[in-house]
C-alpha cells in the first residue's frame, strides 16, 4: 500500500508582504508630525487674522456711527452761535440783528483737550447739546469738554437744573483752532489759523476746526501706527485702534463789515 504525501503550503510570508506589514520608523513619524503640526498653526493663524478683522470692522463702524452724532451735534450748535435774529420795526419790513460773539475759548493746559462754549437763543435751536427741550433761561449755553474718564462730554451751563453727560466714550484728545478772517464785498480777503491763545480779537473769527483723538477696544498689538495724533504726536502702540478727525464749522451768519 502506497503512502500518500499532502503537500504543505509554506506558511513564510514573500517579501512584499513583509513590506507592508512594515511600520513606520522614527524618522517618518516625526516629519508626519510636523507637517501636522504646520498645518494647525496655519489654520490658528488664518483664524486670529480673521478674528482681528472683524474685531477691527466692528470698532470701525461703530466708531462711524458715534461720529456722525457727534459731528451733527458740535455742528448744529457751534452754526447757531450768536446768530442774528430776524427783527420787525414797528415802521414794517424785516431786519437781521448783527451777530456778536457768543462762545468762548479754553486751551487745554499742557497736552491737555481743549473745551469750547457756545451759545444762543433758545428760540433759535430749542434743544441743548443734550436733546433737552426745557430749560432755565431764554438762552441756550453749551460747554463740550473732556473728561478724566476719556469722554466728550456736554452742559447747557445756563440751565440750573442740568448735570454734566457724557456724549460719545473713548475721547483722548480735542483740539481747536479758529480761522482769523476779514470780509469785504467780494469775500474773505484773508484768512489764519490760531489756537486759543493766540487769538487776540474774537470778532474776526469766521470758523472753527474742532479735531477729535478717539481710541477703540484692544484688537492687536501689531497695528500700524501711521496716523498721528492732534498735535502731530506719536499715538500709542498699545493695540488699541485709534483715530484722528477733523471737521471745519462756520458760523452761521456773519457780519459783512466784520472788521
Amino acid at each position: 500500500m502506497k503512502t500518500k504525501h499532502l503537500a504543505i503550503p509554506s506558511v513564510m510570508p514573500s517579501c512584499g508582504y513583509e513590506q507592508r506589514q512594515r511600520g513606520l520608523s522614527m524618522a517618518d513619524w516625526l516629519v508626519g508630525q510636523a507637517l501636522a503640526a504646520m498645518v494647525v498653526l496655519a489654520a490658528l493663524s488664518a483664524w486670529g487674522l480673521a478674528q482681528q478683522n472683524h474685531a477691527l470692522a466692528q470698532e470701525g463702524m461703530q466708531h462711524a456711527q458715534q461720529m456722525t452724532w457727534i459731528w451733527r451735534t458740535l455742528g448744529q450748535h457751534i452754526r447757531q452761535a450768536g446768530a442774528a435774529q430776524a427783527l420787525q420795526p414797528s415802521g414794517g419790513g424785516v431786519a437781521l440783528s448783527r451777530p456778536v460773539v457768543a462762545w468762548t475759548a479754553t486751551e487745554g493746559a499742557g497736552t491737555g483737550a481743549d473745551s469750547l462754549t457756545t451759545w444762543h437763543l433758545r428760540r433759535a435751536e430749542g434743544r441743548d447739546c443734550q436733546g433737552n427741550v426745557k430749560g432755565g433761561t431764554d438762552t441756550i449755553r453749551n460747554r463740550f469738554a473732556v473728561n478724566s474718564k476719556s469722554e466728550l462730554t456736554c452742559l447747557d451751563e445756563a440751565n440750573p437744573t442740568a448735570t454734566t453727560q457724557a456724549l460719545v466714550e473713548g475721547v483722548e484728545d480735542m483740539q481747536l483752532r479758529y480761522a482769523l478772517g476779514k470780509l469785504d464785498g467780494i469775500g474773505v480777503t484773508s484768512l489764519q489759523w490760531v489756537t486759543a491763545q493766540q487769538l487776540a480779537d474774537p470778532n474776526q473769527v469766521i470758523a472753527i476746526e474742532v479735531c477729535i483723538r478717539r481710541m477703540g477696544a484692544p484688537v492687536s498689538q501689531a497695528l500700524p501706527k501711521a496716523v498721528k495724533g492732534c498735535r502731530g504726536e506719536v499715538l500709542p502702540a498699545d493695540g488699541r485702534p485709534r483715530w484722528v478727525q477733523r471737521q471745519v464749522f462756520a458760523w452761521r451768519q456773519v457780519a459783512s463789515d466784520t472788521p
